[in-house]
């Protein structure tokens, strides 16, 4: 039976059986603030029928057209809505969302109550065009910023003045498509099906006729596009640069022409410690001291503020990236984060495992092979589950020996159930067509192949060394030496020289450095190194021990590459799944 490589869509609660599965020995020793639940507050309550008093649209005013410029100059015929605030309106159109203590706390200073806890009409302080809040909130991924606080705060200040204009840019037009749109779209919506139809809409652009107020929202890397936004007449303007960490410095210069701001938001999860937002930081108010109007005021949210984010989740990321990694400070802690140290590996890693090896586990086959074509050495590495057990190294420039004599090296495990990650760069490429007609099935890797977590790597090859990296940090492997092997003082020189490149030249991405440049800084040529890592990129720690009833029973993850091995050969016999890691599947089996 051969499994199809289109994958299965799968229910949500297989994908939560799935997780359920995952144990990690990882402890949240960071959990340093509470999922606490916003206190509860007083709000007068809203009359609508007081609200609404409308007359008619007059004729000049009807025949605008209000999404290509005419609404600046159509005919008010509405007082605004009496919100006092936003989370007056949420917890109008939202009674069962409550907010956390830092959605709550940001919403009301959004109305002007800049003092924590003090939320009495005389409390009040005055936010307009001579006394701005700036906002700086840097928050974990999935906190709620789009959702709740981009959301409510946009669609308070359209409904609550007169030609209030909102203006959200973004670099990312993923971002707002899939997340700021559908959330200002979802709360428009409540309001017109609670107060009849206020919001007139097409894509990206929300408008309040009878106030003259609108929201825009646009995704743009052109400075030219982020000008000549203004507040019409005595109304204000609501600046929202969304996922500020990657927006360019000429987007923030133009923006900062625009006139009549009230109110000014950097909203993002934090990146590098660059850019815009990052500077502004070190002159900000920081929480939890009161806000400053005119002053930017800093604030961080963690994922352990978000009760809706699961302790699973945060396990994961610890899991696979360290709890020390720019991506776990960035989604987790909310941190401005690079990599203090450029080596990717470093020597304290390397002889930690050196010196205390796991133990030897799981009988799968990797083979990763690197070539130069006859200039430096041609490496390979065979392991077994966590252990390398053989290893050749050899220059040969005729590309037939040269397959021969890897043909003859990996020949006990030509009739196994193996994964052979080569490097497909440069003359190796013929040598790899050469062992592909010898019968070898071989997945050919490429260092500047786009990596499959694209949002953190730039390249393939940066994600095999940090996979490798998190395997010797988690110590899940034996190196080389702890089983005999004769090449681990040159093995060891490679890995724990090899460097990222700088981030400022990789879109914020990590890549590693190029080999030239290594070479001319006196490091050695990786190829042993590259030959070990991709022998263990297809090894996943995947022996996982759960209850059965009143029998333990041995449950496994399994990658795509082995699953097809294993539905060639008949041995597979549960369904595969899909979930939001890739294919995997749950298996019992005897040969793995």
């Amino acid at each position: 039976m051969i499994i199809p490589l289109q994958p299965l869509q799968a229910t949500k609660e297989e994908i939560e059986k799935l997780k359920s599965l995952v144990r990690r020995p990882m402890l949240l020793g960071k959990k340093r603030a509470q999922d606490v639940i916003a206190p509860t507050v007083e709000l007068p309550k809203v009359d609508p029928s007081e609200d609404l008093k409308t007359t008619q649209l007059s004729t000049r005013s009807s025949s605008l057209n209000i999404f290509n410029g005419g609404l600046q100059h159509i005919e008010v015929t509405m007082e605004p809505l009496k919100f006092d605030n936003p989370v007056e309106m949420w917890t109008m159109l939202k009674p069962d969302i409550t907010l956390y203590r830092w959605q709550f706390e940001t919403l009301m200073q959004v109305a002007g109550y800049t003092r924590a806890g003090k939320y009495q009409p005389e409390d009040k302080v005055k936010v307009d065009k001579e006394h701005v809040y700036r906002l700086l909130l840097s928050a974990a991924n999935g906190s709620g910023k789009d959702a709740i606080v981009i959301a409510a705060a946009a669609v308070w200040y359209a409904l609550t003045g007169l030609r209030n204009r909102v203006i959200i840019t973004s670099s990312s037009f993923e971002q707002v498509k899939f997340q700021t749109e559908p959330a200002i779209t979802d709360l428009k919506n409540c309001i017109n099906q609670k107060f009849g139809v206020l919001f007139k809409s097409v894509q990206f652009h929300h408008t309040v006729p009878k106030l003259g107020s609108e929201i825009k929202i646009f995704a743009t890397d052109d400075a030219g596009h982020a000008e000549g936004y203004h507040s019409w007449g005595t109304g204000g303007v609501m600046r929202i640069i969304n996922e500020a960490k990657s927006v360019q410095e000429d987007i923030f210069k133009a923006t900062s022409r625009w006139t009549g701001v009230t109110h000014d938001l950097c909203v993002s999860s934090p990146g590098k410690k660059s850019g815009t937002m990052f500077k502004r930081v070190a002159d900000s108010v920081l929480y939890p001291n009161d806000v400053e109007l005119n002053k930017w005021f800093f604030r961080r949210v963690t994922a352990f503020e978000c009760k809706h984010i699961a302790t699973a989740h945060i396990q994961e990321i610890f899991y696979t990236y360290g709890e020390n990694s720019p991506h776990t400070k960035s989604v987790i802690f909310a941190e401005f984060s690079d990599y203090d140290e450029p080596v990717i590996i470093s020597e304290e890693v390397w002889d930690k495992l050196f010196n205390n090896p796991p133990p030897w586990t799981g009988h799968d086959i990797g083979i990763g092979l690197d070539l130069a074509g006859g200039g430096d050495e041609d490496a390979g590495v065979v392991r077994q589950g966590n252990k390398v057990i053989h290893s050749f190294f050899f220059r040969q420039k005729d590309t037939d020996l040269a397959s021969d004599l890897i043909d003859m090296q990996l020949e006990p495990w030509k009739t196994t159930d193996y994964v052979f990650n080569a490097d497909n760069g440069g003359l190796g490429q013929a040598i790899l067509d050469k062992l592909a007609q010898k019968g070898w099935n071989i997945q050919r890797r490429n260092n500047q192949s786009p990596a499959f977590d694209k949002r953190q790597f730039l390249n393939l090859g940066a994600e095999v060394w940090h996979h490798v990296k998190r395997l010797m940090e988690r110590r899940d492997i034996i190196l080389p030496g702890t089983v005999g092997t004769k090449f681990i003082d040159k093995l060891k020189a490679q890995v724990i020289s090899r460097h990222w490149e700088g981030l400022e030249s990789t879109q914020g991405k990590f890549s590693l450095e190029p080999k030239k440049h290594a070479i001319a800084s006196g490091r050695p040529s990786p190829d042993r190194a590259d030959a070990f890592n991709l022998c263990f990129f297809s090894y996943r720690p995947n022996r996982i021990t759960v209850a059965n009833s009143d029998r333990k029973e041995e449950k496994f993850y399994i990658t795509t590459e082995q699953l097809l091995k294993l539905a060639q050969t008949g041995e597979l016999f549960r369904t595969q799944l899909k979930t939001d890691r890739g294919l995997y599947t749950i298996m019992n089996t005897k040969n793995i």
